[in-house]
């Protein structure tokens, strides 16, 4: 866990885009199963990027601050 995620990276840029899609699911989302689907989803990029950059990682907190902290 010693590297960051560069906000300026390709990796983050996928990341983000994950996150805005599984956002935008979830929004659109008219029903509790899709919901609680996409925010399954959302709980699972949130695992893949804490687990390789940790959990205080600016560009991490900032995906999920944003895009991930989703209601079921």
């Amino acid at each position: 866990m010693g590297t960051e995620l560069d906000s300026g990276s390709e990796e983050y840029r996928e990341y983000k885009e994950l996150a805005e899609n599984i956002y935008r699911d979830y929004c659109g989302a008219d029903n509790t199963v899709d919901k609680r689907h996409y925010k399954k989803k959302g709980d699972n990029l949130k695992a893949t990027m804490i687990s390789e950059y940790g959990s205080r990682d600016e560009s991490v907190r900032y995906i999920i601050n944003n895009f991930l902290d989703l209601w079921s």
